[in-house]
């Protein structure tokens, strides 16, 4: 399928409907829409598309107390058979900072993973990497993030290692007793923010018996 015709790439990219980011209640409204035509297969389509839509609320409760929603409206809200979340869900969480280099988060958000990619957000991606594409990033669990530096921080995270039960797709395998992640990254700046690297470590349970180890990272020079 080729797209010839892309006319709408972000109508609305980000609509704060708040006087000002950073107060106890924002709302974002993240729409991504086109006009396209298709040449194959035979004959050619052409339509207009919703191809994203979510919506935000995020804000500062106290200067210790945080919290972000965000719903993706174009996905179902039928509820995970693990977590109890719908795969619309992105973000409903909660976080704590127990002081200025020392913060917690609970319930569903955005994996800890290193690299850049992975934690934009969808709306501003056109296509992921065939890794990220297949891969589920938004799980519920409990985090903990330390920045002893203002350059360095290091992240410890558990989550759920899928929303569903593994054997809902894989009838073979029984579900792990603790299908569980967990996560250990780092996240640096050197150089005076000249070059920027987002490393990780995880293991995951999802099948009894198995495990997935894998390690994720990227670099990012910015130059003046």
């Amino acid at each position: 399928m080729t797209r010839l015709i892309t006319i709408i790439a972000l109508l609305f990219s980000s609509v704060v409907l708040s006087a000002q980011d950073g107060g106890p209640f924002n709302i974002y409204v993240n729409w991504h829409a086109d006009a396209s035509a298709t040449v194959s297969p035979s004959p050619v389509q052409s339509r207009f598309e919703n191809k994203d839509l979510r919506l935000e609320i995020k804000g500062d409760l106290t200067d210790k107390l945080f919290y972000r929603v965000r719903q993706q409206l174009t996905k179902p809200m039928t509820p995970g058979t693990l977590d109890r979340f719908s795969k619309g869900t992105d973000f409903m969480m909660v976080g704590w900072h127990a002081t200025d280099k020392l913060s917690f988060m609970l319930g569903k958000q955005c994996q800890f993973h290193g690299g850049f990619e992975y934690e934009l957000n969808p709306i501003f991606v056109y296509e992921y990497s065939d890794y990220l594409e297949r891969m589920s990033i938004f799980h519920a669990g409990i985090t903990m993030a330390w920045q002893p530096l203002p350059t360095q921080e290091f992240v410890a995270m558990m989550t759920t290692s899928s929303n569903d039960r593994f054997t809902d797709t894989h009838s073979t395998y029984s579900d792990s007793p603790a299908p569980f992640e967990y996560i250990l990254n780092w996240n640096s700046s050197f150089f005076d923010g000249l070059l920027l690297g987002r490393w990780s470590v995880a293991a995951a349970s999802m099948a009894e018996g198995a495990w997935s180890r894998f390690i994720l990272g990227g670099e990012k020079i910015c130059l003046p």
